[in-house]
């Protein structure tokens, strides 16, 4: 197979991308053998992500020249519902990965360079978003890192051992005082997987 020309605009590349999707949709998938089968389900997923960070850049842009104003919808999110034929629940989803450009670029970048799926990306912002503003990118790039060395280990379920266990957002107790409105992040237990010998240890930050 040639090697594939670059896209000379932006609907030349989307062009390409129907005509990939049409081939692999048209195609009897029960004909490929399992190593092809799996090829395609591991693609598709990294896609999925490329795709997110994609459509989220997209819309920060939209968004900021005010868009959705020429088609006299009053927000990106009813624009999405109307122009794009999409749920309002769909629409959310969409402005909510927009609004994570800006809070989480290192999980954007991450995502566009098809390093961490769409469903890891969005716990990892969930479980930050618990901690203070300053502290999110230091605990971003943690896990990000965490999440891709398991996923090389091809142990990824594992990465549901990282939730709040091992990244802990602590308000302020009279037993353990900080300052006020200032919580901690905690990511220093190290992460077993049962699947895998190899473990991995995040390294302590605080913010205090």
């Amino acid at each position: 197979m040639s090697a594939a020309t670059a896209p000379a605009s932006a609907r030349d590349a989307l062009a390409m991308i129907q005509a990939g999707l049409d081939h692999l949709a048209a195609s009897d998938a029960a004909q490929w053998d399992p190593e092809t089968q799996a090829l395609v389900l591991r693609g598709l997923e990294q896609d999925e992500a490329v795709l997110t960070a994609a459509r989220a850049s997209a819309l920060v842009a939209f968004t900021a020249g005010q868009g959705h104003c020429a088609d006299g919808d009053y927000s990106p999110r009813a624009w999405l519902m109307h122009q794009t034929g999409i749920t309002r629940a769909a629409a959310a989803a969409h402005t909510a990965w927009a609004r994570r450009a800006h809070e989480h670029r290192l999980v954007l970048a991450a995502m566009a360079a098809g390093q961490v799926s769409e469903s890891y990306a969005r716990a990892i912002c969930g479980w930050t978003d618990e901690l203070p503003a300053d502290s999110r990118e230091a605990a971003d790039e943690i896990l990000l890192a965490a999440a891709e060395r398991l996923v090389a280990l091809r142990t990824a379920p594992c990465l549901g051992q990282l939730t709040p266990w091992h990244v802990t957002a602590r308000r302020p107790t009279p037993e353990m005082p900080l300052r006020p409105s200032v919580r901690r992040l905690e990511v220093d237990r190290p992460v077993q997987c049962h699947q895998a010998s190899q473990h991995i240890t995040c390294s302590k930050y605080r913010n205090e």
